[in-house]
């Protein structure tokens, strides 16, 4: 499984390059990074960026201030592993991810770092919570 997951991470990178986001969408980008919905703000996802330590493909989600930065990986015994880094690295945050009839809560060390295991495969979405500041919130993407 752990090789049509990684297929299918290669495959998203290569249509992210074949087929960008038009420039006069991506003009309307700024915009986007404002929404408010629910009481966060949501992230724009860009292309996905070479690995952050393994060499594989990581999600790319920015904001006006913060960007985060996402792997995944399948393990068999666990099911999904999801390594993440926010940066700038907001002090006393926490990392919700969320799935359709669940969610899982990870402390974001002070160096922006979180990680959670034993995701379900499928619809997936991170939201962080932010003392003092609005929720920043990732669409929701496919793990």
């Amino acid at each position: 499984m752990t090789g049509e997951h990684e297929l299918l991470l290669s495959l998203a990178a290569v249509l992210d390059q074949v087929d960008p986001v038009p420039d006069h969408l991506a003009a309307l980008s700024e915009a986007a990074f404002c929404l408010r919905v629910n009481d966060f703000v949501l992230l724009h996802r860009t292309a996905a960026t070479a690995g952050m330590r393994s060499g594989s493909p990581a999600l790319r989600f920015v904001g006006p201030t913060t960007t985060v930065d996402l792997q995944l990986h399948l393990d068999g015994r666990t099911g999904l592993h999801a390594l993440g880094l926010v940066h700038p690295a907001p002090k006393g945050c926490t990392a919700v991810i969320s799935w359709p009839g669940g969610e899982r809560t990870a402390a974001v060390d002070p160096i922006g770092w979180f990680s959670a295991t034993g995701l379900p495969a499928g619809p997936l979405r991170v939201l962080l919570r932010r003392p003092g500041s609005p929720d920043l919130s990732t669409g929701w993407f496919v793990g």
